[in-house]
Parts: C-alpha cells; structure tokens; sequence
C-alpha cells in the first residue's frame, strides 16, 4: 500500500492584532526516495482585499501535490515481474483557489528523466516535463533544473517549486524493447532513484503592496486615535480652538480611511467647538460693550451700550442654552445687570428733567416778581449781584469727580438737586471735612468757599422694589426729598 503524508495547514493570520499585517514566506524541501512516497499539502491563507478605501480579509487555498505514478517493472521470468526501487512520471499539481473552491490558478504537469541525446555511454540525465501519455500536461517539453524553477503565480500567492537534486538509475533505462509500459515523449526514459524538490510559498507583490497599505493606514488611524485624545483633553479644559485643530486632523484620516462612524461622531465634536466658540465671541462683545457702557459720560451712549451689550448677551444666551447650562446661568445674570443699568439711568434721566423743569418754574416766579415790583414801585430795585462759587464735589462710590456752581445763599438740599443733575444720582448726604450739611442749611452756613472739596454719599443698590419703595418713604417722612419728587420716584417704582 501506498506511503501518503497528508497535512492540512491553516494559518488564522485574523487572529493577529488589526495593526500588525500578516507576513508569509513558507518553505519545505520534498523528498523522494521511492515509489510510495507523496508529498500532499492544502494550506489556508488569509489575503487582504482593498474595497474603496477599507481594507477586509478573506481565506484563500493553495494546494500542492507532488507523487511518483509509475515505478520499474523487472520481468525475471516468463510473465513474473518484480518491483524494482526506481519511478518515474512524477506528477506535479499546484492549485490556487478561493476558499469555496474556485480555482485562480493551476498547474499541471509530470516530471520524467532522460538520457541526453540517448548517449548511453555519457548516461547524462536530464529532468523535463512530459506528457507521458497524459492528455493534458503543462509546460510539455520544457526543461526542468535549478535555473529553471516551476512557478505558479496569481495576484495573492507566488508558488515556487525548486530542484534541489536528483538522482537517475545507473544500470536501467526504459527501451520499448523491455519496457512497454514507459510512456514519453522522450525515446532515452530514465528512471530515478531519487529526487529532493524545495516548495516556497509567498505573498505575491501586489499582495505585499496591498499589506504595505494596510498597515500604513493602520499606523495613520493609530496617530487618528491620539490626535482624538489630545483634541478631548483641550475640549475639557476649555481650549475650544485647540480641541477643534486636533479633531480636524482626526477626522481627515478617518474620512481617508473610510471610517464614516469616527467621521461621523468627530464632525458632531467640530460643530460642538464652533457651538461654543460662536457663543464665546458674542459673550466677549457683550462684555465689550458692557464695559463701553459704564465708562461712558455720555447718559445717552450709555443707554445705548448697555442696549447692544444686552442683545448680545441674549444671543449668547440662546446658544449656550443649548451646550452648557452654567454659561447660559451666567449669560442671564449679565441680561439682568444691564436692566439693571439701564433702568437706573432711565430713573436718573426722568429726574433730571423734573429738576430742570423746577429750576425754570423757579426762574419765572422770580422775573413776575421782579416784573411786578416794577409796577407797583415804578422801579426796579439793583439787586446786589452775588458771588458764584465752585465746589468740587466727589462721589465716594464711583470716585468721579465734577464742579458744581453754586452761591452762598443756596440751600443745600438744591446743592442736592444740582449735583444729581452733573452726575445722574441722588445723594443722600453731603460731606465737608467728614462731617455732613443738612439740606436746611445755606452753602455760607455749611462753611463751603470757592474751591471747597466735598464729598457725597449715595443711595446704594436696592435688591427690591419693595425695599427700594421702603427706603423712599422713610426719606420722605425724615424731610430728606420733597412731596413732588417723592410722588414721582414712587410712581416710577411701581410701574418699573
């Protein structure tokens, strides 16, 4: 019975890290000594196929048989043979197939020796391909030595089969006239004794160049998946611009990689940034404007700034609703603070035009009386014209300081009035030297020359309307503001 090794590989290459591509170089030498030995091997490779630009793995086959078909026959009597430990008709079969067994590749063929140009006296052997009675054998003719290699080729494998050695009986050779059964195209067959082939096995060059691009891709989405570390890092600390640069370098590789899920969930991390970087912008021109607004002289660019300052605190507001909760905590209590100012300068412009209204209605009463005292005396008395002076006055809160001009008849409760009017605020009480003028009292009577430096006090902010219209009534009832201004400030109140 016939001698078979049968060896079935399988090499699960899928089974390595995604990163690491498979490398393949198998090699075996094959020997044959006699008849009944065989060489038969099936192998089960893993080959990568490039779609587009992913990259996926599939199971391939490559098949090898190599075995002697005919042996020496020696008749030592009439009709008894015997078995002689020479072959010849080598079949030789290389198969490359898919997995489901659809051949890409094949050969086919038989290897015989031959005496060359039948000189039986030289006996020099010569291992060709041969038909040998065969229909079908491939490479028919050809010669077969170490420069001469069997290679059987398709786009995943490189199969090479190699002659090591081989040796040819030295006494026999198949003559028709011995030997009827020795089918050849060649008239001198030799038989062998021996024969030592060596089989490799290797990845074809565009399989190799395939792999190349694989774990170059590979070692792209490894620099992918650091770029998106580094770019959370910055996100969580704020750095928005800076998380935004890394996961646009992220993303243009996973894009290039046809990694469409990564695509899709670091662009939704890009929008976040500009989310955030939109809605800081408009926050830092509202904190511009803010700030234009409570530097300003100018009552009625005040409004205005702290107007603009609000809008884009509501546009902020109306992002950030959206991304971060706290900055949009933070975004409502600036709206507030600018309605806030705004009301307290809307507050402070009203007063100031009932005060100017009541210095004209002062101004009139005084010409009818001067007109009237013509009239009844036929004329005019010359009123001593009085002496104009100019305080500087400072408010201790916000540290600006006006001159006021006043003279020394004047009662300080319209000092009061007057300095509401330079600086929009009502003070409560006025300092000379640390100690206060009663609002009875005349600039000459408070000791207050021309240059005199004084200082006010303030009403502070209220928190309430309730505390604010409080604070109002007990001014009203300690004689601190007048009946008329009282009505106005609290009809102001309850309709703010």
């Amino acid at each position: 019975m016939k001698k078979a090794v049968m060896v079935f590989v399988s090499i699960l290459l899928m089974l390595l890290p995604a990163v690491q591509g498979p490398a393949l170089s198998y090699s075996k030498t094959i020997k044959i000594d006699d008849f009944d030995d065989e060489f038969a091997h099936a192998f089960n490779f893993p080959v990568y196929v490039q779609e587009g630009s992913t990259f996926r793995t599939e199971d391939r086959m490559v098949r090898v048989a190599i075995s002697p078909r005919e042996r020496m026959m020696w008749e030592s009597g009439e009709g008894i043979y015997e078995d002689v430990n020479f072959f010849f008709k080598v079949s030789v079969s290389v198969t490359l197939s898919d997995a489901k067994g659809t051949v890409s590749e094949d050969f086919s063929s038989y290897l015989n020796c031959e005496i060359v140009d039948c000189d039986t006296n030289a006996w020099e052997g010569r291992l060709f391909w041969d038909k040998a009675g065969e229909e079908k054998a491939d490479y028919a003719g050809k010669t077969f030595d170490k420069t001469t290699p069997l290679i059987v080729e398709d786009q995943y494998f490189k199969v090479t089969l190699n002659l090591v050695d081989f040796k040819k009986s030295a006494d026999y050779y198949c003559h028709p006239d011995y030997f009827y059964y020795c089918l050849s195209d060649s008239e001198c067959l030799a038989f062998l004794d021996s024969l030592v082939l060596r089989l490799g096995i290797d990845y074809s060059s565009s399989q190799n160049q395939l792999l190349t691009s694989y774990e170059d891709q590979q070692l792209q989405l490894e620099n992918a998946l650091q770029y998106e570390g580094i770019a959370d890092e910055y996100f969580q600390a704020g750095k928005f611009q800076e998380a935004k640069t890394e996961y646009e370098k992220a993303i243009a590789i996973y894009d290039q990689g046809g990694e469409e899920s990564k695509c899709d969930g670091i662009q939704e991390q890009i929008d976040l940034c500009n989310s955030f970087l939109d809605a800081q912008e408009i926050m830092r021109k509202g904190m511009q404007s803010f700030q234009e607004a409570a530097a300003t002289d100018n009552y009625d660019e005040a409004i205005k700034e702290y107007e603009n300052a609000r809008s884009y605190f509501e546009n902020a507001k109306a992002k950030f609703d959206e991304i971060d909760a706290a900055q949009s905590t933070e975004c409502q209590m600036w709206i507030n603070k600018c309605d806030d100012e705004i009301g307290n300068l809307e507050g402070v412009g009203r007063l100031r035009s009932r005060l100017i209204i009541i210095v004209l209605v002062i101004a009139l009463v005084a010409v009818a009386g001067m007109v009237i005292s013509r009239i009844t005396k036929g004329k005019a008395p010359i009123a001593a014209k009085e002496e104009v002076l100019v305080l500087r006055v400072l408010d201790s809160q916000t540290k600006k300081e006006v001159n006021v001009e006043v003279k020394p008849s004047d009662r300080i409760g319209k000092v009061r009035q007057l300095i509401a009017t330079k600086l929009g605020v009502l003070p409560l009480q006025i300092l000379y030297n640390q100690e206060p003028c009663p609002p009875g009292k005349t600039v000459k009577e408070c000791g207050l020359k021309d240059g005199a430096r004084v200082e006010i006090l303030t009403e502070r902010k209220l928190k309430s309307r309730e505390e604010k219209l409080q604070r109002l009534e007990e001014r009203y009832r300690e004689g601190k503001i007048s009946s008329e201004l009282y009505e106005s400030l609290k009809k102001k109140l309850e309709e703010g």
